[in-house]
């Protein structure tokens, strides 16, 4: 077996070398790097800002300033003597539309701003349609007047307690 002469003079040397090169190359890289608050603010950017509480303002704020752009219609539904309780109101062209409280007075909120056809309508009276032009945060009375129906043909009801059949019957269906 051969033993190997180690120089252990020369080896420290080179590893002194070294170990001086890489603390060299060690301290160069701490000079380029950021203090540590520096890191702490790229590290955790939503920890050190309160994000939520600032998202739920915006969408507050943009909330706010769409209702300010709403528009409303309210007014009352009549006939040419009193307040008609229960009347209906209805928006043509949309799936929307209210009833008169029973001091006939009725209101519309959260409306565009645009031109609407507003229907009213009550049991024993023709209806009446009102053309209403609203601008952005505009509310607009509106009163209608709505006018008794034609008279109605009276209608015949007759029952027995046999079966019969129309033809049968001693009253005969009238054309028109």
């Amino acid at each position: 077996m051969k033993i190997k002469k180690i120089n252990l003079t020369k080896q420290l040397k080179t590893n002194n070398k070294r170990i001086h090169q890489y603390k060299s190359l060690n301290l160069s890289i701490k000079k380029l790097k950021y203090p540590k608050k520096y890191l702490d603010l790229q590290m955790k950017p939503l920890s050190r800002f309160p994000v939520l509480p600032l998202i739920l303002f915006l969408c507050c704020l943009t909330n706010i300033r769409l209702i300010g752009q709403n528009a409303s219609i309210f007014g009352t539904i009549s006939n040419e003597k009193e307040l008609l309780p229960y009347a209906n109101l209805l928006i043509e062209g949309q799936n929307r539309g209210t009833t008169s409280d029973e001091a006939g007075a009725f209101r519309l909120d959260a409306l565009a701003a645009g031109t609407y056809t507003l229907l009213a309508s009550y049991v024993g009276y023709a209806n009446q349609t009102v053309e209403v032009v609203l601008g952005a945060g505009e509310q607009v009375r509106v009163d209608v007047v709505l006018l008794p129906a034609e008279e109605l043909e009276a209608v015949v009801v007759t029952g027995t307690l046999k079966p019969t059949y129309v033809s049968d019957s001693p009253i005969k269906e009238q054309s028109h």
